[in-house]
């Protein structure tokens, strides 16, 4: 029987994509994508975000010069690809890398921030002016 990994995710990316170009000229972009579930709250009932799950994306080549350019925070995007597990050895303390080699970027949504009230001018004239049916303009 044959095995498969593969990963797919939909998320926001967690910050600017960082682009690195290795000996060889290859090139690399790491950055990672925050994904989470709406769970209900068991007391008051309404639905809330569940803490975010971060995880570690690596693209290849021409990929990962297309994800630098064109990703930033906070962007929407699909990726799919699969897992990669290495085991490492920092200051004699064994530990273990978990990220998503991204095949594919799927990009959904760039990111825009919410627009804001416009905070009108204060003006001394309309200090203590209130609004009433009378006179306001429509």
């Amino acid at each position: 029987m044959s095995t498969k990994n593969h990963v797919s995710l939909i998320g926001r990316v967690g910050a600017s994509p960082e682009l690195k170009t290795l000996e060889g000229g290859k090139t690399v972009c790491n950055f990672s994508i925050a994904t989470n579930d709406r769970i209900q709250n068991k007391v008051t009932l309404e639905w809330e975000d569940a803490p975010p799950d971060w995880h570690r994306i690596v693209v290849w080549g021409k990929r990962a010069e297309s994800a630098a350019k064109n990703l930033t925070k906070g962007d929407l995007i699909g990726v799919e690809g699969h897992l990669s597990v290495r085991p490492y050895e920092r200051d004699g303390v064994k530990m273990i890398s978990v990220q998503i080699i991204s095949d594919e970027i799927l990009y959904l949504k760039k990111y825009e921030a919410k627009e804001k009230n416009e905070a009108k001018e204060y003006s001394p004239e309309l200090e203590g002016y209130v609004a009433t049916d009378d006179n306001l303009p429509f």
